[in-house]
């Protein structure tokens, strides 16, 4: 028999929970007496009293038979929120009065048996998977606040890494505000790694939790690695199951949503849109390509492998649009209906998207390869044994290609058709064309042909006056229609670069 997951997910249910009833100041009484009432509330309505008729207590605990619907579950959930803030609590008052650790030890491990309680019921009710995964994280990390406690370093540090592991990937998998959950119980996870790794002596005053965790997996072999693949199968699965139901087939984009009939399609987009975001973390931690004027070489390799993979991602996406337009064609040559126009010009819409996207990833590739190429012609020979012209070559070559991409971008139908979004590419363009410039100026200096690179920089300023022209008109206009902000945002950011 299956269960429908909460009205809420798990995660949200807990954050709202949490804000609204004392942990927004950090009051964990007024939390605990909340989780109490709402306990009994819950009880009440589906009928799980734990008193009989002589109003004599009498235990009745939560199974998977007995559980009918979703509501059952918040019984667990929040016996297991109120033990933790009871704990939390009790926490506190340690310092003066010592002996309340062993009541704290005891809550959390309650709160602990709880939570499994509430996994174990998930996993027999054949819940949805996102719901499952969350209730599994919040498990593990039950279980280490306990470890912790006991100053079990290793088995508590191995329950935050499996809790952290399945929030990363939840994160790169859901909403934008389930996107925020995730990384706000990742950035509580984190100090207790860093604080288990301290005492283990693994972390010799480093505080990188990534590099931490990369370690603890290949300690501990396959177990991370495993319930990494794990989440990653129950995550690819429900997004299939999303795509053949035709749950979220719609694209919106610019204020314009259209209808997309091709599950094919949305998989490969959901799975390039996927690869993108996790690739976006990555970058982040990373941190440039280039610091102090000196090429980080790996990160370089890394970040160019990873944008070649997301590239590719939407490349795939792009290929099923172009055969969905071409389709249109021979079928709409054949015999014109109603909806012809309609569904042509969905077809079209759907692949301007995906291209945009795809080609916007390439853009941001290509800048990483002019930075590490300008970074390889300013060191010496010993660094980069190539002549100095074949490096100078390298830099003029990218930049022309940064410069074909943004025409491309420019001849999507959906750039032209919208005034705003076509404004915008074309200060694109005029901003690479200075960049060109001025980067190809910097080559003739290198190369000492001083007469050439003063030209090339009289180029640039000319096309940065008329882009930072350009970006003031574009701004206004903007300023005073009913334009996003990020369209704003987006010039504002071109207009410092120019």
């Amino acid at each position: 028999m299956s269960l429908l997951p909460p009205t809420k997910p798990v995660l949200e249910t807990i954050t709202d929970a949490r804000a609204q009833h004392g942990l927004r100041e950090l009051d964990y009484r007024r939390y605990r007496q909340y989780c109490a009432r709402k306990v009994k509330r819950v009880r009440a309505a589906v009928g799980m009293t734990q008193a009989d008729r002589r109003r004599k207590f009498a235990r009745r605990s939560l199974t998977a038979e007995v559980a009918a619907n979703s509501r059952f579950l918040e019984i667990a959930l929040f016996e297991a929120e109120r033990d933790w803030s009871y704990a939390m609590q009790l926490k506190g008052e340690v310092a003066e009065e010592p002996r309340r650790r062993f009541h704290l030890v005891k809550r959390l491990r309650r709160a602990t048996e709880h939570a499994r309680l509430l996994a174990d019921v998930c996993e027999q009710k054949s819940v949805g998977p996102r719901t499952l995964l969350e209730v599994q994280a919040y498990s593990h990390l039950m279980s280490g606040y306990l470890l912790l406690e006991r100053q079990s370093w290793q088995e508590a540090l191995d329950s935050f890494a499996a809790s952290r592991t399945i929030y990363e990937k939840l994160l790169v998998a859901g909403t934008a505000h389930q996107e925020a959950l995730c990384q706000s119980f990742i950035d509580a996870i984190d100090p207790n790694i860093r604080y288990c790794a301290y005492n283990l002596r693994l972390n010799s005053g480093g505080q990188d939790v990534a590099a931490l965790l990369e370690m603890r997996r290949k300690a501990d072999g396959a177990g991370l690695e495993q319930l990494a693949a794990q989440v990653d199968e129950v995550l690819a699965r429900t997004r299939r199951d999303r795509v053949a139901t035709g749950d979220g087939a719609t694209v919106s984009w610019r204020g314009k949503s259209v209808p997309c009939r091709n599950p094919r399609f949305m998989d490969a987009l959901l799975a390039a849109q996927e690869a993108a975001a996790a690739f976006d973390k990555e970058v982040e931690t990373e941190g440039p390509v280039v610091v102090d004027n000196r090429l980080r070489q790996d990160v370089a390799d890394r970040r160019i492998e990873g944008y070649a993979k997301v590239v590719g991602a939407f490349w795939d996406a792009t290929k099923i649009a172009e055969a969905d337009v071409k389709e249109d064609e021979v079928a709409t040559a054949r015999v014109k209906t109603s909806k012809s126009a309609e569904n042509t010009s969905n077809l079209r819409f759907l692949h301007s998207y995906v291209s945009y996207l795809r080609l916007s990833r390439t853009l941001e590739r290509d800048a990483v390869l002019v930075e590490a190429a300008k970074a390889r012609l300013a060191a010496p020979a010993a660094a980069d044994r190539r002549p100095l012209a074949a490096r100078a070559a390298e830099i003029v070559r990218v930049n022309d290609v940064i410069l074909r991409t943004a025409g491309e971008i420019s001849e999507l139908s959906a750039v032209k058709e919208d005034p705003a979004l076509g404004a915008i590419a074309g200060l694109r363009t005029l901003v690479l064309q200075a960049r060109r410039a001025s980067d190809v100026g910097q080559v003739f200096i290198e190369l000492q042909q001083f007469a050439e690179a003063q030209a090339m920089h009289e180029r640039a300023k000319e096309h940065a006056t008329e882009a930072r022209v350009n970006a003031a008109r574009l701004l206004a206009r903007l300023r005073s229609s009913a334009a996003t902000t990020d369209d704003a945002r987006v010039v504002e950011a071109m207009e410092r670069e120019a």
